[in-house]
């Protein structure tokens, strides 16, 4: 029986001797396999929006600012869109009113 305490002893300190010394290697030694990668910087995207397909509204055009903050869009069975809905008119209003919000629907 104390033979084979001696042997297990054994083989387990010879592991624990393997097993120690590959950490040790590990740590203090730079494997040369796997050299170092610096970051790289990557530029960002910049977005180019297009110009507006609408031409540019002055103030003293033909529109006028909405007397509301909000402009009701909700379209009625009997009746078409408001003209104040329509897109063109939005931009203008947004641009040139400072108490428009937008469009309620």
């Amino acid at each position: 029986m104390r033979e084979k305490l001696t042997k297990f002893h054994r083989l387990g300190f010879i592991y624990l001797v393997v097993f120690a010394g590959g950490i040790i290697i590990g740590l203090f030694f730079k494997p040369m396999f796997f050299p170092t990668i610096a970051p790289t910087k990557v530029p960002v995207p910049t977005i180019n929006t297009p110009a507006s397909p609408f031409p540019t509204q002055q103030p003293n055009s033909s529109f006028n600012c909405p007397t509301d903050e909000w402009i009701n869009c909700m379209p009625s069975p009997d009746s078409n869109k408001p003209a104040e809905c329509e897109p063109l008119f939005l931009e203008w209003a947004v641009k040139n009113c400072p108490k428009f919000k937008g469009v309620a629907y």
